[in-house]
């Protein structure tokens, strides 16, 4: 059954979300807490900025994954279709990234998601997409009431507002509550988010370049499936960008996606 929020529950999520970046503490790290000069356009002190374990430059061309002396890493050289043209991300998942994922999904701290977006909005120019409008991955309705809030979502938010893109965080859903993908071998992931995902509005994508966002970049499994999805509603191209990748091209244990 096709699971969509009423026009009631996205007001009352706009609403929500309105509120919470008044909250925001607008002179303060968003990490430690430490306080910041003035005008500063992303909340992380220069301390807590160093500890972010930024990818470099040598990376899979076509997911991000850090590789040496290869130009795929060994997951892209599987034999599974890929839907996406390319996928970036902004840092390795280790620590500290890795705790602060865990305190955004799980424990309510979704202020770092804009800090961290703001840091992506920044770096988008670097990879040179040439996106139209950019699309959050989406949570299963249910999981998005209990949560209160996507973490995708908000890092997406951060990253349209900071390159003047769109964003359409309504075109596209979760229609189906899958299981969580840690754990889960390749193929297994992707049966796993086979079919989960539908195109609301397809008008608004039908000839488009799409950036997806996400929080974690694993196998892909995730994003790939999106990207068929859109593609097969009418978008001309689909591309990824991600908080953070995992590192390890064999292991298999970690993220969502």
């Amino acid at each position: 059954m096709v699971v969509i929020l009423s026009p009631w529950q996205r007001w009352l999520t706009a609403l929500r979300q309105w509120w919470d970046e008044l909250r925001l503490p607008q002179d303060r790290c968003l990490v430690c807490g430490k306080a910041l000069p003035p005008l500063v356009t992303v909340f992380l002190c220069r301390k807590c900025f160093l500890q972010i374990p930024l990818v470099g430059t040598s990376y899979c061309h076509r997911c991000g994954r850090p590789v040496q002396e290869r130009r795929l890493c060994y997951h892209c050289q599987g034999a599974w279709p890929r839907y996406y043209a390319q996928v970036r991300a902004l840092c390795l998942y280790d620590d500290p990234v890795r705790d602060w994922l865990h305190a955004m999904r799980y424990l309510g701290q979704w202020e770092l998601a804009y800090a961290l977006g703001e840091l992506m909005a920044l770096r988008l120019a670097d990879h040179q997409f040439p996106v139209d409008c950019v699309i959050p991955v989406p949570l299963y309705p249910q999981r998005l009431r209990q949560r209160g809030y996507n973490q995708a979502e908000l890092l997406a938010e951060r990253i349209a507002v900071g390159n003047w893109l769109p964003l359409y965080s309504q075109v596209v859903g979760r229609i189906r509550d899958t299981r969580p993908q840690a754990g889960l071998s390749g193929g297994q992931r992707r049966n796993n988010v086979k079919q989960a995902f539908a195109v609301f509005e397809p008008t608004l994508i039908r000839g488009k370049t799409i950036l997806l966002v996400d929080d974690i970049y694993t196998t892909g499994a995730t994003i790939n499936e999106l990207a068929r999805v859109l593609l097969r509603s009418g978008a001309s191209k689909v591309y990824g960008y991600c908080l953070a990748v995992d590192a390890n091209d064999h292991d298999l244990e970690v993220g969502d996606t």
